[in-house]
């Protein structure tokens, strides 16, 4: 047997994210996608001295989400 060429160890299961629209975030990465969430959308703008509308919100929101979506895939499959 050559341990340097052969894997006998179970893969690790990847959760499989689907689609953006009907993602959910895995439980590994929740408490960062809420704390910086919070950060995006109410710390940073606040600290610019800034004050987003509901429109701005939800645009923020959509656009935070789809970045962290990538992200999540990106890691997940390059195993960093």
């Amino acid at each position: 047997m050559n341990y340097e060429v052969e894997d006998y160890r179970k893969p690790k299961k990847e959760p499989e994210l689907g689609p953006w629209s009907s993602y959910s975030v895995p439980k590994k990465f929740s408490v960062d996608y809420i704390i910086k969430m919070f950060l995006y959308l109410w710390i940073v703008p606040w600290l610019f001295g800034f004050q987003l509308t509901a429109l701005g919100l939800l645009f923020n929101t959509v656009i935070y989400d789809y970045i962290y979506y990538r992200y999540i895939k990106y890691v997940t499959s390059s195993g960093v």
